[in-house]
C-alpha cells in the first residue's frame, strides 16, 4: 500500500527542463563545497592503509568517501582561478585574491619544505563518468606543469592519466599527465548549470576557513 497523499505521474515529478546537474547545482548552498579529482599515489594515507588502489584517480566528495575512478579518467576543463591553501594551524585556510597579503604570504610559504602551505590553479571540470562537477587543485610541482596543458583544453575532453617518476635523489612519486581525448563524450551538463557553477566558482570569498575532518587534501608533494 503507498504512503503517497497524492498520486503524481513520474514524468510530471521532475522538471521539463530535467538534469541531474542542474538540479543539483541549484541545491548546493553558499556553505556547499564541490567534489574534487585527486590522484592517489604511495604517499597517499587511504593506499597505505589498502582502502584504495595506487596510481588511480579518485572522486573525493567528503571524509573518507573517494569513489575510484581508475587509472585515467575524462574530463571537461570549464574555468580556473587562483587558490593558495594553508594547513599549518590544523584548520584549512583557502585564499582566493592573488593581491592580498595573505594569499602572497601563503605562496611564498609554499616553496619552503614541510610548510604545509600550497599555491597553484585550481580548476573547475566536469566528470562526465560520475555527472558531476568537480575541482582539479594544480598545486604541486608535478600538476604545475601540467596545468598550461588544462587551460588549454578548456570547454575540451581531456583525458588525465599518471606516470611514475623516480628522481635521482632516490625519491618516487606518481604524476599527473594531460592529454587531448578523441573519445566521444556522452553526459554532457546542460548550459544552465554550468553558468550557476561557474558563476559560485569564479566568485569565491577573498578567503575561507574550512574546519579540518582529517581528510586527505592531496598535500605537498613533488
Amino acid at each position: 500500500m503507498s504512503n503517497d497523499l497524492i498520486t503524481i505521474d513520474p514524468e510530471q515529478q521532475v522538471s521539463i527542463y530535467d538534469d541531474d546537474a542542474a538540479f543539483l547545482a541549484l541545491s548546493k548552498t553558499a556553505n556547499s563545497f564541490l567534489p574534487r579529482l585527486q590522484l592517489f599515489g604511495a604517499a597517499s594515507g587511504i593506499v597505505k592503509e589498502g582502502k584504495f588502489p595506487m596510481s588511480h584517480w579518485g572522486l573525493v566528495t567528503g571524509k573518507d568517501e573517494v569513489t575510484d575512478l581508475g587509472k585515467e579518467v575524462t574530463v571537461i576543463p570549464i574555468s580556473v582561478r587562483f587558490k593558495a591553501m594553508d594547513l599549518s594551524s590544523g584548520d584549512i585556510l583557502n585564499y582566493y585574491n592573488p593581491n592580498t597579503p595573505e594569499f602572497k604570504s601563503v605562496q611564498e610559504r609554499s616553496l619552503e619544505k614541510d610548510s604545509q602551505c600550497m599555491a597553484g590553479n585550481e580548476f573547475l571540470i566536469w566528470v562526465p563518468d560520475c555527472k558531476s562537477f568537480a575541482t582539479f587543485y594544480a598545486s604541486n610541482t608535478s600538476s604545475k606543469q601540467e596545468a598550461p596543458k588544462i587551460r588549454a583544453l578548456t570547454g575540451k575532453a581531456a583525458t588525465f592519466k599518471s606516470k611514475f617518476v623516480k628522481a635521482k635523489n632516490g625519491n618516487s612519486w606518481h604524476a599527473p599527465v594531460v592529454m587531448p581525448c578523441s573519445d566521444s563524450v556522452t553526459n554532457l551538463p546542460s548550459q544552465e548549470a554550468v553558468s550557476a557553477t561557474v558563476e559560485d566558482f569564479r566568485n569565491p570569498k577573498d578567503s575561507e576557513v574550512t574546519v579540518a575532518e582529517g581528510t586527505n587534501t592531496g598535500g605537498r608533494v613533488q
